[in-house]
């Protein structure tokens, strides 16, 4: 009986161990890729479901589906001897391993996929050259071709003027438009 309650609670702080280090992925992937608050929110309840799920189905693989209270205490103890220990070297180290990936990720790209790239680029600017000049000149042959058809009209600013005129003793409004104008 002891024995029994003893080896689920040392499993069961094997298990904390093993979810402090899926934590770290997450943890990992907010150094690697930076995250707004909405993103970690959604990360921080993937790994409570995560963590529920495990620990529900360790209580019915080893304890029958029976709630054992120092189960979950050793889950407690498994994770914080996680984050004191390997979890704590590896957040030191994780920035060295972040730059490390990118260092490698960076080379392949400058050796392999750089030059592929500008092979591409040269051939596809050599091809394009040609066609490039004749699509200007078809785009600068449909913008004059555009202007001609546009009707040009005098710029005025008062379509309208009132001329005041003096008639007998009083004055007198008249509105003249451009068009009645004579010069």
């Amino acid at each position: 009986m002891i024995y029994d309650q003893t080896v689920r609670f040392l499993l069961s702080v094997g298990l904390g161990f093993v979810l402090g280090l899926g934590y770290e992925v997450f943890r990992f992937l907010r150094l690697s890729f930076p995250h707004g608050k909405g993103v970690v929110f959604i990360e921080d309840i993937l790994f409570a479901l995560l963590a529920a799920t495990a620990t529900f189905f360790f209580f019915i693989r080893f304890t029958d589906g029976l709630f054992r209270t120092y189960v979950l205490f050793g889950e407690g103890i498994g994770f914080l001897l996680y984050l004191m220990t390997l979890g704590s070297l590896l957040r030191r180290l994780s920035r060295w391993i972040i730059g490390g990936i990118t260092f490698l990720v960076l080379g392949f790209y400058r050796k392999m996929l750089r030059p592929v790239g500008k092979g591409f680029r040269y051939i596809a600017v050599k091809c394009a050259s040609p066609f490039g000049k004749a699509i200007q000149k078809w785009k600068k042959r449909e913008k004059a071709s555009k202007n001609r058809l546009k009707k040009r009209t005098p710029l005025l600013y008062n379509k309208k003027k009132v001329i005041h005129r003096k008639t007998g003793g009083s004055f007198d409004e008249t509105e003249i438009s451009e068009d009645d104008r004579h010069y």
